[in-house]
Formats: structure tokens, sequence, C-alpha cells
């Protein structure tokens, strides 16, 4: 069977991303001791210590699916705990570019700690309904009323219910298509720092054995 992810084990906590330049990013600025564990069609892992806690960085591609399949496999080597790292789309004006975006449904102890976290660190976190659509540029462009649209979240929470991990989306606002604004490529590659170090502290402040993700349905 072709495997997503060519570590033979990986750490509890993963952060989980995109772009396989960001992992670098996350790599070289987050990670002590950081080494490549996996590499395959592009896509890259690197593990290590982070405040003497044993992480994993990965990307998954883009996508839903893929994020999903990349979530799996994670847990089958070993990870337990994930934090994935994303933009999304604003299509109403009051979110601006750069903004930190959560998905309000789901709550469990990886947002009770990006929350602690976010208030020491004196950063504004957004909470709000997040509509995931992989094919918004294909001109899909139905949000179904929500004000931000994104491409894996919906995929993250969903593998990890399923599978009773602590999971957790931080999404950065990349693109409003009522101001026709969005950010340079340099920086939707290597610029997401704060919503970096939210998620490095938040994840490493998460224990072992983490419960079923609960829901406000």
């Amino acid at each position: 069977m072709f495997r997503f992810i060519t570590a033979d084990k990986l750490p509890e906590n993963v952060i989980l991303t995109d772009d396989p330049m960001r992992v670098e990013m996350l790599a070289a600025h987050y990670i002590n001791d950081a080494r490549l564990v996996s590499e395959i069609r592009g896509m890259k892992g690197y593990a290590g210590i982070y405040h003497n806690v044993p992480v994993a960085t990965i990307s998954c591609g883009f996508g839903k699916t893929a994020t999903e399949m990349f979530i799996r496999e994670a847990y089958s080597l070993g990870a337990r705990c994930l934090i994935y790292i994303g933009q999304c789309i604003s299509v109403v004006e009051e979110y601006s570019l750069m903004d930190i975006i959560i998905y309000k449904k789901y709550e469990g102890r990886l947002t009770k700690n990006l929350i602690t976290t976010a208030k020491r660190k004196k950063t504004v976190l957004r909470f709000d309904d997040v509509y995931t659509n992989d094919r918004f540029w294909l001109g899909e462009v139905n949000e179904n009323g929500h004000k931000i649209v994104d491409f894996a979240s919906e995929g993250v929470y969903e593998a990890a219910k399923s599978l009773s991990m602590e999971a957790l989306a931080i999404l950065v606002v990349s693109d409003n298509t009522l101001k026709n604004e969005k950010i340079e490529e340099s920086v939707r590659q290597s610029g997401l720092h704060i919503a970096s170090q939210l998620a490095f502290e938040a994840l490493t402040q998460q224990t072992t054995n983490a419960p079923r993700i609960k829901t406000n349905k």
C-alpha cells in the first residue's frame, strides 16, 4: 500500500500544514535537533524537540481529502495530538489579512491551551464558523452563508474525531475576496510566525491519551 509518510514512527505531538516550504521554516525556527524523517512526492516531515517535548511537523498538500489521509497515517505512526496550520479566505469585510481564525464549533484541551497562550502573548483570536471547500478556486464560490472559507479544517476534525485524537485547526486569513486583497506568496510559505508560535506552545502543553473531540452540536 502507498505510504504518505515515510517515517517509521512519529512523536505524539504533530504540527500539520499544507506547504512543504512552510514545514522547512517550522523545522528551522522552532524545532531543536530537527531531522528529516519523511520525504515523498515533495511532501516533507521533520522531527525533533520543542521545549523538551518531542514534536514533528509534516506537510500534507492541499485539500480536505489529502489532509485526512495524512492525519490517519500520522495516527498509525504514533501521533495523538495534532494542530493544523493553514490559510483561509474571508468573503466579508470584517476580517483583515493575517487575522487568526479558529473554528468555533469545536472545543477541547488544545483550544483551551491556545486561548491561554494567545492571552499571554497578547494575540487576538477570532472564533467563527468555517466552510471547507477545496474547490473554491475552481469557481464554486457558494460559501453557504459563512464568512470564512478554507480547504482542510473539516477533514482535520472529521479524521481526528473518528480516531479519538485531540486536534485543532489554526487558520490565517490570506485573502479577502470582498476587498480584493491577498498576502504575498513569500508570506504564505514562511511568514505565518504568530500562528506557528501559538501552535507549538498550545501543542506542547498537551498531555497524552487525549479524549475524543467535543462538539457543540
